[in-house]
């Protein structure tokens, strides 16, 4: 917009202002007067206090409080990752990858989790599992995977995605055993 338009358009509010409104609001009550600019200045107030402000406090303390809770489930799982590190993968033996799968699972609480476990075609002499789980228990979670690795089964390709809630994840889980 140049400089002329936004001169007319300043000019036409303030005709309008001139012609309609303040007619309007000098034949008001002095108490209706009142009430008018107490409700002008008002409503955009508490509609940016309870719109804005108080959503944007309640989430800032939301993410506050569950820090705590985030930081410890992170040294947990960077314990178990360094844990798997050092121990290696032990040989699972001859046994039925899937039965000590549901095993494990059902020792760690997942089970009721799981909705898949799908053999996957595998070279070499090792076989290879996808267990997919649908809001499963970050802490449950971390519990079925340090017992799949004292079991000698190693963890391939894990995908987390966030569940519903806090603390609950969808995952693909790629086991591979021996």
């Amino acid at each position: 917009m140049n400089l002329s338009r936004i001169t007319q358009f300043r000019q036409a509010i303030l005709d309008r202002w001139q012609e309609e409104a303040l007619p309007r609001y000098q034949r008001l009550l002095p108490r209706e007067q009142r009430l008018l600019i107490f409700t002008a200045i008002g409503l955009p107030i508490l509609l940016f206090v309870y719109g804005i402000w108080l959503p944007m406090e309640d989430t800032i303390h939301t993410l506050r409080d569950a820090m705590p809770t985030l930081q410890g489930q992170l040294r947990e799982a960077q314990t178990l990752a360094d844990r798997l590190q050092q121990e290696g993968h032990k040989p699972a033996g001859r046994r039925n990858a899937l039965a000590m799968v549901e095993q494990i699972a059902k020792a760690s609480g997942v089970r009721q989790h799981i909705t898949r476990i799908k053999p996957q075609p595998g070279m070499g002499g090792g076989g290879r599992l996808l267990i997919r789980m649908h809001q499963a228990p970050y802490p449950k979670l971390v519990k079925f995977m340090g017992l799949l690795a004292k079991d000698g089964m190693a963890l391939g390709r894990v995908k987390l995605l966030a569940g519903g809630k806090p603390g609950l994840l969808d995952v693909d889980l790629g086991v591979v055993t021996k």
